[in-house]
């Protein structure tokens, strides 16, 4: 999963840097929201690993919460993305 991230991040790696400039349009919005939203589970799981022993902490809580909305979003971006993803993997066949 995590080299997954990695890979699909350097290859976006100019839309991350255009952030400073670029003026948000709907799709950066929701792109954003999404980087975000990993940034966080990310972010409380090294929390939970790190620092957090025993079941039923607030943080897990949080971790669990914000890992459902990442799924769901993921799951939304890549469906509205399908044909674009279909035809890149179809031309390197």
């Amino acid at each position: 999963m995590l080299a997954a991230v990695a890979i699909h991040v350097k290859l976006h790696w100019k839309w991350y840097l255009n952030l400073k400039t670029a003026s948000f349009r709907k799709k950066s919005r929701a792109t954003m929201f999404l980087t975000l939203l990993f940034t966080s589970v990310a972010f409380t799981g090294l929390m939970l690993m790190m620092f957090v022993s025993g079941a039923g902490a607030e943080a897990g809580l949080i971790h669990y919460a914000a890992g459902l909305m990442l799924s769901a979003s993921c799951f939304l971006h890549i469906l509205k993305r399908r044909k674009i993803l279909l035809n890149v993997l179809n031309r390197r066949k």
